[in-house]
């Protein structure tokens, strides 16, 4: 059984896997590719049987060659008009299912589907929580920090603590600031990765420029911008080679934008709107932070208001 976002085109394993020769990877966690065959199962309507030898979805496939499938049924798993995954009956020996078998597989398949939409759902409610948590925990801690190096830096290690999810590793966050018509990178949640953005852009980005990168449409257009692949836009400019989503808030107050804040992913479709509410949020409370710093204040009741 697999589960499926269809919202992040992500795939993960259920917690349900019999009779595998290989252990199974990790529930609802691991991003696993999508295989030909998973791919045509989720846009499939109907019950599948196949001859794994004779099919080229099979081809190369783990499941023939660590597993010995000779046979395999297929069905989508779908509730609530959305697909959320995916059920695989597999037979190391030929085998052809009768038509109530394939009744009793789809209504299997059925009641599946509404299970693993539940626990998706409850997923979601799970994380907008914590992220409610970690978004009142952060502007928190903003307004006690002394100085704007701190601060900037305290930004982008809550942009991925906010989004961070299963695989917060391949996370990232960069703050970029405005400065005579440039956008310049000031901190990342990563050193490395602000050393090759200072490496790559010593003068920061050019908004006169173009292409002007992702961050610069953010700044320029003072919107949110959710790029789902950044190599398909004609706005992007390559930094990092690792880079496939990218999500950008302008950090702006109500006369002017003071910069941007970016998180990236390397897989597609990385970011959700709860992530992008999520980070608009906290773009709030940057702009506060970083104007009050420039005029030498402290944060303080203006920031804490809407807690």
């Amino acid at each position: 059984i697999y589960a499926y976002d269809a919202d992040k085109e992500h795939l993960s394993a259920a917690p349900v896997q019999v009779g595998l020769r290989v252990a199974p990877p990790e529930p609802w966690s691991q991003r696993l590719p999508i295989s030909p065959i998973v791919a045509a199962t989720l846009q499939s309507e109907k019950v599948e049987q196949y001859i794994t030898d004779q099919h080229p979805l099979f081809a190369g496939s783990r499941f023939c060659r660590d597993e010995g499938t000779r046979c395999c049924v297929a069905a989508r798993l779908r509730s609530g008009g959305r697909t959320v995954g995916a059920i695989f009956l597999n037979y190391r020996a030929p085998h052809q299912l009768g038509d109530d078998e394939l009744s009793a597989f789809r209504l299997v398949a059925d009641q599946l589907a509404v299970a693993v939409r539940n626990e998706q759902l409850r997923q979601q409610s799970e994380q907008r929580a914590a992220t409610l948590s970690a978004l009142h925990t952060a502007a928190q801690a903003l307004l006690l920090l002394p100085s704007r190096e701190q601060a900037l830096k305290a930004i982008v290690r809550s942009a991925v603590e906010l989004i961070h999810e299963r695989d917060g590793d391949n996370y990232w966050s960069v703050l970029s600031l405005h400065t005579d018509g440039r956008l310049l990178s000031v901190a990342a949640s990563d050193e490395e990765i602000q050393q090759q953005l200072q490496a790559r852009f010593p003068h920061g980005v050019d908004l006169a420029a173009s292409p002007i990168g992702i961050v610069g449409r953010a700044f320029r257009e003072r919107r949110t911008r959710n790029i789902f692949d950044v190599r398909r836009h004609p706005d992007y400019i390559e930094a990092l080679t690792s880079v496939t989503a990218q999500l950008a808030v302008p950090i702006a107050t109500e006369h002017e934008v003071l910069g941007v804040l970016s998180i990236e992913h390397s897989g597609t479709r990385a970011f959700t709107e709860d992530a992008e509410e999520a980070l608009e949020t906290l773009a709030r409370y940057a702009a506060i932070v970083i104007g009050t710093a420039e005029r030498g204040e402290r944060p303080q009741s203006e920031a804490r208001g809407p807690w």
